[in-house]
C-alpha cells in the first residue's frame, strides 16, 4: 500500500504528459512579407535607331607567314627550301565612321489636360457670346454656362472652363458697332480646335 501514491503520481505524470503533446501548437501571428512597393515604369516605347558612330583608330601586331619554295637536294630529292621568314608586323588601321543600329527607350509624354479656354476679340465691334458649345472626346456635346459678364471688345478677353476631354469648341456670337449707333450684325458662330495655347481669336 505504500506504493499507491507513488503509483498514483506517475499515472498522473503520463496522463498530463500526453495531453500536453497531443494538444496543437498555439498558432503564431504571421507576420506579412514586406513587399517593396515599385513605382509605375514610365510610358513608352522602344525604336530602331540608326547613327554614325567614330571608330578610333588602332594598331594591331600581324603575324607573317614564312615563304618557302620547292627545290630539289644535291640527292634528287625534293626538298622546301626558306626564302624569307616569318616575323610580326605592326598594321596601322585608321579611324573611320560606322553606322550602327541600336534600340533607344521614348518616353511618351502624357497629354496635359485642358481646363479653360480664353477668347480674344480683334475686331473694332463688341462681341456678345450667345452660347458655348463643347466637343468630347467620346462624340457627345457638352454646353458650358455663360457667365454674366459675356461681352468682349478689342481690349478685353473672356474666358471659360471647359469639362475634361475637350476636343473643341464652338461658340455663337452676336455683335454690335463699336460707337453709339448700336448697329447688330446677324448671329453667327465659329469653332477653335483645343491646342496647348488653348486660345481662339475672332478674327
Amino acid at each position: 500500500m505504500s506504493n499507491a501514491p507513488r503509483l498514483l503520481s506517475i499515472v498522473v505524470t503520463l496522463v498530463l504528459g500526453v495531453s500536453a503533446i497531443s494538444q496543437p501548437p498555439s498558432p503564431t501571428p504571421e507576420t506579412p512579407d514586406k513587399q517593396e512597393v515599385k513605382s509605375p515604369a514610365p510610358a513608352g516605347r522602344f525604336e530602331v535607331v540608326k547613327e554614325k558612330v567614330w571608330i578610333p583608330g588602332s594598331t594591331e601586331r600581324v603575324w607573317i607567314a614564312p615563304v618557302f619554295t620547292a627545290a630539289v637536294d644535291g640527292e634528287g630529292r625534293p626538298v622546301n627550301v626558306l626564302v624569307e621568314p616569318g616575323y610580326y608586323r605592326t598594321v596601322t588601321i585608321p579611324g573611320r565612321y560606322q553606322m550602327i543600329t541600336r534600340k533607344v527607350w521614348v518616353p511618351t509624354s502624357k497629354p496635359v489636360p485642358v481646363t479653360h479656354f480664353t477668347l480674344r476679340n480683334s475686331r473694332r465691334f463688341q462681341i456678345q457670346v450667345q452660347s458655348i458649345h463643347v466637343a468630347l472626346a467620346d462624340g457627345s456635346t457638352a454646353v458650358v454656362h455663360l457667365p454674366r459678364d459675356n461681352v468682349i471688345s478689342s481690349t478685353s478677353h473672356f474666358t471659360f472652363d471647359i469639362p475634361d476631354g475637350a476636343v473643341s469648341v464652338r461658340l455663337r456670337f452676336k455683335t454690335w458697332s463699336w460707337g453709339n449707333k448700336r448697329f447688330q450684325f446677324p448671329i453667327y458662330s465659329a469653332a477653335y480646335e483645343l491646342n496647348r495655347s488653348n486660345t481662339g481669336i475672332i478674327h
